[in-house]
């Protein structure tokens, strides 16, 4: 009960506006991802991870992350991991005549 309680009064309360503040997510995203991998792969990913979920976001919406696709790549080495970034994908069916697929590399 006594870090819970430090917790709640070391909090920082962080206000989101229009215009999330990148820096303090990426401080939070670097912190949380250094967690759980070695230092170098975690700086690097931090960028990713940020980039990512300002990407998908909507202002005054929860962020959906189920709009974040992680392909597996075996052949690769963790260091070649980057982000792709589609800004549009309309996905269609088997079967319908017209297919368009507009993609932004970055």
């Amino acid at each position: 009960m006594k870090a819970v309680h430090f917790l709640e009064n070391f909090k920082t309360p962080v206000v989101m506006g229009d215009e999330p503040d990148r820096e303090i997510l990426k401080m939070v995203a670097r912190t949380t991802i250094r967690t759980k991998l070695y230092e170098a792969l975690a700086d690097q990913l931090t960028d990713i991870v940020v980039n990512s979920v300002l990407c998908i976001r909507k202002p005054e919406e929860a962020i959906d992350l189920f709009m974040v696709e992680i392909m597996h790549m075996r052949h690769k080495f963790d260091v070649d991991t980057r982000l792709v970034n589609f800004s549009q994908c309309c996905y269609v069916r088997f079967g319908q005549l017209s297919r368009k697929l507009t993609i932004g590399l970055s």
